[in-house]
């Protein structure tokens, strides 16, 4: 029993040796800057201040966050401007389905007239 005990000791004290080794604590200025650099992007769509995040803190760990986040800011960006033109095509479109109608509805009482004339012009011919 007492050789389990040491053996548990042993791995709950080099459990928690390791873990403060593997993660690095962020300072308040670290979190601050992201922040600050986070802030204009999604207040105003300004991708400057995280792009110079990244440049001055490349070793920081919310680099790669701020990377992740500029890479969906494109996306969006470049889905917006697909939603844009889709929205500009379908208005086209709905004009040329209204001007289609009323060529439609012309052609109809077009053939309708012709339809009666052609009736008319069968009796009177008898």
């Amino acid at each position: 029993m007492g050789k389990g005990l040491i053996v548990c000791l042993f791995f709950l004290m080099s459990g928690c040796v390791a873990f403060p080794q593997l993660e690095r604590k962020l300072t308040r200025t670290e979190t601050g800057a992201f922040h600050e650099a986070l802030e204009p992007l999604l207040k105003k769509q300004d991708s400057r201040p995280i792009k110079t995040y990244i440049k001055e803190n490349p070793d920081t760990l919310y680099a790669s966050d701020a990377k992740l986040i500029l890479q969906l800011q494109s996306r969006y960006q470049s889905s917006q401007k697909k939603l844009k033109t889709c929205e500009q095509q379908l208005d086209a479109a709905q004009v040329e389905i209204k001007k289609l109608r009323v060529e439609t509805e012309k052609l109809q009482a077009d053939i309708e007239r012709l339809t009666q004339l052609h009736l008319k012009m069968g009796r009177n011919d008898q």
